[in-house]
């Protein structure tokens, strides 16, 4: 009988230590997993702030082009204007 308890002791241990093995997978799968969403996160965070610098010129070329179509515009109702304020010529 002790020889009986000794070895379902035995198996008990052996199966626990299997569950522990398979545990400390699972830990180390999720480890991995965590490091992996912080080095994207990472990444995308250095994507974000190398784009908002592209957005920020985008931006600032807009404006710039919205200002010289405006100056441009007030240029060619000038010059239209201005012709039509000389006299027909014939040749």
């Amino acid at each position: 009988m002790t020889q009986q308890l000794q070895k379902q002791a035995k198996v008990k241990r052996e199966k626990d230590y299997e569950v522990l093995l398979q545990q400390k997978e699972q830990l180390d799968h999720i480890e991995s997993s965590v490091k992996d969403v912080h080095e994207i996160t990472l990444h995308v965070s250095r994507l974000v702030e190398e784009q908002g610098h592209h957005i920020d010129n985008i931006e600032a070329d807009v404006r710039e082009t919205k200002y010289a179509v405006y100056a441009a515009s007030e240029y060619v109702n000038k010059t239209v204007k201005y012709k039509a304020s000389i006299p027909p010529t014939f040749v």
